[in-house]
């Protein structure tokens, strides 16, 4: 799993040009994080102990709606008007992976966290290859 999602990473970086490889290097790890900051206030943890609950411990609205704010403004500030679709995707990604866990194990846990993180930027370098190409 590892490999196919680094392979999916490297080959989508190839598929575009330098500048837009450079804005993008800069926008879709900072969708990455922010979906698992997204995860971690608004979905449940499926146990209360273990890493998930020590990341997101401190972690609250406020926080998130500044790392939206944040997030969202330079997305759209660098990656107008295709930062609109960026960020919606990034949503959908975090949406789709918590309710499967959720399903699955009853909640979100640490490895689902680095999960989200991950499996959103391959899906946004994917979607920013269909965009660019």
């Amino acid at each position: 799993g590892v490999v196919l999602l680094f392979l999916i990473k490297f080959n989508g970086l190839l598929a575009l040009s330098a500048s837009q490889r450079w804005l993008l290097l800069l926008v879709i790890p900072m969708l990455g994080r922010w979906a698992m900051s997204w995860a971690m206030v608004r979905y449940p943890r499926a146990r209360p102990e273990g890493m998930g609950e020590y990341f997101s411990r401190g972690l609250g609205n406020r926080q998130v709606v500044a790392a939206s704010l944040i997030v969202g403004g330079m997305t759209l500030l660098v990656l107008w008007p295709a930062g609109i679709l960026l960020w919606g995707t990034a949503w959908l990604t975090v949406t789709l992976i918590a309710r499967f866990a959720i399903r699955r194990i009853g909640g979100l846990t640490g490895d689902v966290y680095g999960a989200t993180c991950e499996v959103t930027e391959a899906v946004l370098l994917t979607t920013s290859v269909i965009i660019w190409s």
